[in-house]
């Protein structure tokens, strides 16, 4: 039987010889209401043809067919085998890059240690430091982990903890952190997706649902690793390192005074 990956690749073929647009339409809504697949199989591969068919930033309805080839190809690219991320992480060379754009990730929505953190405590994060171990070890042994984090202002409470405690002793132990905050940039990337990129030449697509919770990892095409390879390079040289963020190093006590007012 059919999966949900083939259809949508089956679906594309289609779409590439005859650029129509509302039968990709037709076919994204009548299987979110099928729910004929798992939550999420159906979550990934629906987010990628609205991606595609709906916000995709080249499209206009003045030049629909060349458009939606566009759309597709990217999609095309982007569907890939699933992976084990552990696996990337524990053979990478040289350097492990992760691109991180999502407004907040249920991880640290949902993280024990934020509510200390708000109050102006120390946060209790284990999780956290098997992390800030594994950049030590890999400083040691002459591997760098690098990262890049989207922000924009105001910062919630959330990602003003995931930067300012967990992410200043990730950089203590190793790992380089810088941030950018202009949309713009992302322009090439991959638009709304998270990865790793990892010795330059592994991309690894990150999947997330709506909330930001974690939901499966692509290995993508060895082209389209080149292309964001190449951007990667260009944006990381230009960001600015995390501790020029003006509450680094609080601990939230400003959040928490504010609080008490």
């Amino acid at each position: 039987m059919e999966n949900l990956w083939e259809k949508v690749v089956r679906l594309l073929d289609e779409l590439e010889a005859d650029g129509d647009l509302e039968k990709a339409k037709a076919f994204y809504e009548r299987h979110i209401r099928a729910r004929e697949h798992s939550e999420k199989d159906l979550d990934i591969a629906l987010f990628e043809l609205r991606e595609a068919l709906f916000v995709h930033p080249n499209f206009s309805p003045s030049s629909r067919h060349r458009d939606l080839k566009t759309s597709i190809a990217i999609v095309r690219d982007e569907i890939g085998p699933t992976v084990r991320i552990e696996d990337y992480f524990e053979r990478f060379d040289f350097e492990a890059c992760r691109l991180e754009i999502l407004p907040s990730y249920d991880s640290w929505e949902n993280s024990p240690g934020l509510a200390d953190y708000l109050a102006g405590n120390t946060p209790k994060e284990p999780a956290f430091d098997e992390w800030c171990s594994r950049m030590a070890a890999a400083k040691a042994e002459g591997r760098k982990y690098k990262r890049l984090r989207f922000v924009t202002f105001p910062l919630i409470d959330s990602v003003r903890y995931e930067i300012d405690a967990c992410f200043r002793r990730s950089a203590m132990a190793g790992e380089e952190i810088k941030y950018f905050a202009h949309a713009p940039v992302l322009k090439g990337a991959l638009g709304t997706k998270d990865f790793w990129l990892f010795d330059g030449k592994e991309l690894v697509i990150l999947d997330y649902r709506l909330n930001g919770t974690f939901c499966g990892a692509r290995l993508a095409s060895p082209e389209l690793a080149k292309d964001i390879a190449a951007w990667w390079e260009g944006v990381f040289e230009i960001a600015g390192p995390i501790r020029d963020l003006p509450f680094w190093g609080d601990r939230g006590n400003r959040t928490a005074e504010k609080r008490r007012r």
